[in-house]
């Protein structure tokens, strides 16, 4: 194991041995907010690399008699808190598998749980998640700090929506709008029916009514001709609301223009199990692995079969910042991590590029609370919890961590809309031209259809026709009349022929019809 004395270390008898006197746990017991060791003690800390609270730096010349590693951090703070306060000199180690602890197939525990178990350090500082398996074989200090677990993933590249042309206005104000027109449409055509006048004729239809205040409404001349008053009136209260609507909506829009939509796509942990490609990536050998491989259905048991699909590896902790640029950085991979870590990294990643390349999911899930552990009924326990209630209750750990952190609130919520200034392109904007596109077929199908009606209807009406001019020839032949006009029936029907093609009335529908002044 990796160790690191404390600069005060001296010869002094180690912890266990101190606390076999009978005078030293007496003390404890009486009061435990004041004690301090009289002749002092020699304390083994275990503690691994997990920032933004404990930041283990391998020193690379370390030699015999030498630290090879350096702690700094709000775990550093703590123990030298502690350290001075219950006068004690520490020696630190790190963990052979670099792991926090979890509970192995045959009952034994890995990382600092294990040495703290075994008995082979005092304390670990951790912070460590309290759980229950972990509480039947170490004590748990008062918890220094909460956090739970989010999803860390790369942002996408800027887009602009493709729809964006109906975002200047909500959803409500369109309905709305619709509404209004309706309205102002239904209250016209009942007042014309239900208000008429001798000699008076308006010439509107309603169809063509509904048309005149839907071109009002795309800005669009108008062709209101002889009315009455009432409907100017509601013609004009119509005008208004639809100029000062599209004012609103071309100004916002011409905004809207020179957003760019920066995809986010994993915010919740379900996202993440179905997307189809992308791997997660824990910490091994901690409170959250142990519980994926204990549970047995639900959310957290489709996250564990992950693993069996080769969708899931486990690292070390102080191995996330070379895989933040190794794997998640290439957009194939995403972090399950504590959310202080997420902003650690993330904030050291915007040191590094100057800006925010990754985001956090809006969800989190398992929060857990943590704090130190020591061994099972140690007896110091009760005087290293005063320390920390102090510590937590003025807030001072938490400052710490914060402080330890720089720009962390930079990227903690990022914007998922960002303004730019580039000329637009094609794709930026194809929702327009899809708009236009199923106008243009809408169009074409009604042609056909209206086209199709006629050719019916002139069948229809040629039919009819051709019927009667034949029953009128047989009329005229069998008539006696005919013959004494000295002009013969069938003469008559040759000089006008039949024609079975469209009669004039049906051309005429084709048309637009005359203006009537």
């Amino acid at each position: 194991m990796d160790f690191s004395q404390s600069p005060q270390h001296r010869m002094v008898r180690p912890l266990l041995e101190v606390l076999n006197s009978s005078n030293i746990l007496q003390a404890i017991s009486d009061n435990p907010a004041n004690f301090r060791f009289p002749k002092g003690a020699s304390v083994v800390v275990a503690v691994e690399d997990w920032r933004p609270h404990a930041f283990v730096d391998v020193v690379e010349d370390g030699g015999p008699g030498r630290p090879s590693f350096t702690l700094k951090g709000p775990m550093m703070q703590l123990l030298n808190t502690l350290s001075t306060s219950l006068n004690f000199t520490y020696t630190l180690v790190r963990p052979p598998d670099g792991a926090w602890g979890g509970r192995q197939a045959n009952g034994s525990w890995s990382g600092m749980v294990g040495l703290v178990a075994r008995k082979d350090v005092d304390i670990a500082l951790g912070p460590f998640v309290v759980t229950e398996s972990r509480a039947s074989v170490v004590d748990f200090s008062l918890p220094l700090t909460m956090d739970h677990l989010r999803v860390m993933s790369l942002s996408g590249a800027p887009e602009m929506d493709p729809w964006a042309f109906l975002l200047p206005l909500r959803p409500m104000v369109w309905v709305a709008t619709i509404a209004t027109l309706l309205l102002a449409w239904v209250a016209t055509v009942v007042m014309l029916k239900l208000w008429r006048t001798p000699g008076h004729t308006s010439g509107w239809n309603p169809f063509r009514l509904l048309f005149e205040h839907l071109r009002v409404l795309l800005q669009q001349n108008s062709e209101l001709g002889n009315c009455r008053g009432w409907e100017r009136l509601v013609f004009a209260s119509w005008l208004l609301v639809t100029n000062v609507l599209m004012w609103s909506y071309s100004g916002n829009l011409m905004s809207l223009l020179a957003v760019r939509y920066v995809p986010h796509p994993i915010q919740t942990l379900a996202d993440l199990i179905t997307h189809p490609s992308l791997v997660a990536i824990l910490e091994a050998n901690t409170a959250y692995t142990q519980l994926l491989r204990e549970v047995q259905d639900g959310t957290f048991h489709d996250l564990a079969a992950l693993e069996e699909a080769s969708r899931m590896i486990h690292i070390k902790a102080y191995d996330f910042s070379s895989a933040l640029q190794r794997l998640l950085r290439g957009g194939n991979h995403a972090f399950i991590i504590e959310n202080s870590s997420i902003e650690k990294l993330m904030a050291e990643d915007l040191s590094r590029t100057g800006h925010c390349d990754f985001y956090k999911s809006t969800e989190s899930f398992l929060p857990s609370s943590m704090g130190l552990i020591a061994q099972k009924d140690t007896p110091l326990l009760p005087a290293i919890n005063q320390r920390i209630r102090m510590l937590t209750e003025s807030g001072l750990y938490e400052y710490w961590v914060r402080s330890s952190t720089p720009n962390s609130s930079v990227c903690a919520q990022l914007p998922s809309r960002i303004t730019v200034k580039e000329p637009i392109g094609f794709f930026n904007i194809w929702g327009l031209f899809m708009v236009l596109a199923s106008g243009l077929v809408l169009s074409t199908v009604v042609f056909y259809l209206e086209v199709l009606t006629v050719r019916c209807s002139g069948v229809i009406t040629s039919s009819s026709t051709t019927t009667t001019t034949r029953k009128n020839t047989r009329r005229d032949e069998d008539s006696p009349t005919s013959s004494s006009r000295g002009v013969p029936s069938n003469t008559l029907h040759r000089s006008q022929p039949l024609s079975l093609s469209r009669p004039k009335e049906v051309l005429y529908c084709l048309k637009s019809p005359p203006v009537t002044k």
